[in-house]
């Protein structure tokens, strides 16, 4: 059986989302990582710990049709499963913040 290679553009190794309001570090984005690069289907991303204890995350297919959403309590790292996804363009959204593009393979 062949896999499809997952594989984040280099600018999406890492991406910022604004940080909540009330933290002291609120001027500073938040750094989201996002590996391995290439994958098999399974990609892991890991947040830093100001990050909120519950997380959204929401992969959405090129046509803009949700294929996963995954509530995440605080633990790390967290990942998602597209190895059943055909290769193309994904966007990934982080607790509603604005979609970021995955390639597909």
């Amino acid at each position: 059986m062949k896999k499809n290679l997952l594989l984040f553009i280099i600018s999406l190794l890492s991406f910022t989302l604004p940080t909540r309001a009330g933290d002291d570090n609120s001027d500073k984005p938040l750094v989201i990582k996002a590996y391995p690069n290439p994958s098999t289907g399974i990609v892991y991303f890991q947040l830093p710990a100001i990050t909120a204890k519950q997380i959204l995350l929401e992969v959405f297919n090129p046509i803009g049709t949700l294929v996963q959403k995954k509530v995440f309590d605080g633990q790390q790292p967290m990942s998602v499963d597209l190895r059943d996804q055909p290769k193309g363009l994904y966007y990934l959204r982080v607790n509603g913040a604005k979609a970021i593009p995955v390639v597909i393979y």
